[in-house]
């Protein structure tokens, strides 16, 4: 297995996708080098990362995940100088969770995928 601390981050997902964006900003937050590949949903690019095809997806040595919230806990037990989760309490953790929740299921497809993209 490679030593993840010298392997390169590769996020998968087009420019558009709130997803990628989400988790390219948490890399930024953290100071995290990455290459992003612009691909599109189900290229054989994301298909390498994510088990679906589906954006954001993220290869890091032997390490391929996919969805957002479990890209960003990654680089979050990776990179824990600047914790991007929550920290709180357990109830403040959940409800944090909670709410990104609900942004991610009912706010992005009614004001997002409805709208913007309509």
């Amino acid at each position: 297995m490679a030593d993840t601390h010298t392997v390169a981050i590769e996020i998968f997902g087009m420019a558009q996708c709130n997803y990628l964006r989400a988790v390219r900003m948490a890399a930024l937050e953290k100071s995290i080098a990455h290459i992003h590949h612009p691909v599109m949903p189900h290229s054989p690019e994301a298909q390498t990362a994510h088990p679906m095809g589906l954006v954001p997806g993220l290869r890091h040595g032997e390490v391929n995940l996919g969805e957002s919230q479990a890209i960003i806990a990654y680089l979050d037990g990776r990179y824990p100088d600047t914790p991007m989760g929550p920290a709180g309490p357990p109830a403040e953790a959940a409800e944090i969770a909670q709410w990104s929740s609900i942004v991610a299921t009912a706010v992005d497809r009614i004001f997002v995928r409805r709208y913007m993209f309509a």
